[in-house]
């Protein structure tokens, strides 16, 4: 054992070991949940744009399309 140091007892360590693992799991709970909201917030995006697209399409895909002229 090196000067300074101090064995731990059996119990400690492993009550050490299982809060940290308590908080690690609690870590990638917070992880994904962030992930998943962002993800949400970017699928509306895209479907938002999809459907901007799928209706530009729509429009210009009929036999005659007009143009608003600028006045």
């Amino acid at each position: 054992m090196s000067t300074g140091h101090t064995s731990l007892h059996d119990g400690d360590s492993l009550e050490t070991v299982e809060l940290l693992q308590e908080n690690e799991e609690e870590l990638i709970q917070s992880l994904i949940r962030k992930d998943t909201i962002l993800l949400r917030k970017l699928n509306k995006e895209l479907e938002r744009q999809l459907a901007e697209i799928e209706e530009g399409i729509k429009i210009f895909s009929e036999p005659k399309v007009l143009k608003k002229n600028d006045t």
